[in-house]
């Protein structure tokens, strides 16, 4: 009997030194960066460096002549380090890194979340191209001189993909005491930004691109559950990705 109660106790006493090593380790992977972290504070330091310490705009910024007639793709991809402003980087970061960026990447995992932003950067950019060559088409040959930049286009698809992702609850609409659907709050977000700044049309775009990756009009241009396996046992991704799959 008292050889069975001792066998209990080192079991018991196993099993909880066992708890306490997963949550020893379930914390310092709590600590680690994720991606979206790692990705913001490097999206920080190019706002920072581009839009105060240089004047790209002009090499930089999503102009539809230059990325259709003089081939500058690199625009496409590089337009949302450019044309932000000290308070609208500081908001925007505070708002993908506190809250909606890690929500999301929990949701989606690392690896589609890097895809994510990758895929819509140059889906926001390159739908606004094509509709300033089609008002061009339409009677306004000056649209194809206009220039997008900033970041608050992506910023926007991911508030409206994290949003959606629990579309029955409430949230308020940033200092305003006004509690919006969630489903409807990047459209309460857009008018607010239109009110204040006038139309964007990138930003408008970034709300589309969110709806439309929501409702699986953009399932083609997502990545195979393989390429996601294989991305996760790569080296850059193997202290990151959290996929929920």
């Amino acid at each position: 009997s008292r050889r069975r109660a001792s066998g209990n106790l080192d079991e018991a006493s196993s099993a909880a030194s066992r708890r306490r090593a997963s949550g020893d380790l379930d914390e310092r992977r709590a600590r680690e960066p994720s991606a979206s972290d790692r990705g913001v504070e490097a999206n920080a330091q190019a706002c920072y460096a581009f839009s105060w310490m240089l004047d790209l705009r002009g090499a930089l910024a999503a102009v539809p002549f230059y990325v259709v007639r003089r081939y500058q793709l690199w625009r496409l991809v590089l337009a949302p380090c450019v044309g932000n402003s000290l308070l609208g980087s500081i908001v925007a970061l505070f708002v993908v890194g506190d809250g909606v960026g890690p929500r999301l990447e929990q949701s989606l995992g690392s690896v589609r979340m890097v895809w994510l932003v990758l895929s819509a950067t140059p889906a926001i950019f390159g739908g606004f191209c094509l509709l300033c060559y089609v008002a061009a088409l339409a009677g306004h040959p000056t649209a194809v001189l206009a220039d997008a930049s900033g970041c608050w286009g992506l910023v926007l698809a991911l508030v409206t993909l994290e949003c959606l992702s629990a579309p029955e609850a409430t949230r308020r609409l940033l200092c305003i005491p006004i509690n919006v659907p969630r489903e409807r709050y990047p459209l309460a977000l857009l008018l607010l930004f239109s009110l204040f700044s006038g139309p964007d049309l990138s930003l408008a775009l970034g709300v589309a691109f969110g709806y439309a990756d929501h409702s699986g009009y953009l399932e083609k241009l997502k990545p195979s559950p393989q390429t996601v396996a294989r991305a996760e046992a790569s080296v850059v991704f193997s202290g990151l990705a959290r996929d929920s799959a």
